[in-house]
């Protein structure tokens, strides 16, 4: 994606994007704690569950939050109602599905590049920095660096701070 892409070790671009349910999304009030944004277009978004299930132990270590986002910027305006009530079925328990950010104009694509076809994946650590970012079908090789991107954070996240 260029110059434009975010890079890691810098401030992570904010946004406030909203999802399915009309609710804004914004990133900065996530500090505190580190978030994966997860990422995809429709084809990407065919490979999210395996990114998730690939790292889920270190998530968990590392207490880190997941964001969805669509990036619909290629449906069309008289298509994007249709779209969007596809993202408020239920879930297999009956429950709402959970909250999906609708980036209709592709604001976090430009922000952060974005690879088509593929989920792409951007860990932001508690002060919101860029720690890592990639993109992918989610296979063991690919999702290795992110599991070890996050065991940085919880080990960092579990030292004490020396006077």
């Amino acid at each position: 994606m260029g110059s434009s892409a975010a890079t890691i070790g810098s401030a992570a671009p904010d946004f406030s994007i909203n999802d399915q349910y009309d609710h804004p999304i914004q990133l900065s009030s996530y500090r505190g704690k580190p978030v994966l944004v997860i990422y995809g277009d429709r084809k990407g978004s065919d490979y999210m569950g395996a990114w998730v299930q690939a790292v889920r132990p270190e998530l968990k270590a590392a207490g880190v939050k997941i964001i969805q986002a669509a990036n619909l910027k290629a449906v069309p305006g008289f298509m994007q109602g249709f779209v969007k009530r596809k993202f408020l079925g239920k879930t297999a328990n009956g429950q709402p599905s959970p909250p999906v950010i609708l980036d209709w104009n592709g604001q976090i694509a430009s922000a952060y590049g974005f690879r088509d076809s593929v989920t792409n994946v951007y860990l932001i650590d508690g002060r919101g920095v860029l720690k890592f970012s990639a993109s992918g079908t989610g296979s063991p090789e690919e999702a290795r660096p992110l599991a070890e991107a996050m065991k940085a954070l919880a080990s960092a996240g579990n030292t004490t701070t020396r006077p």
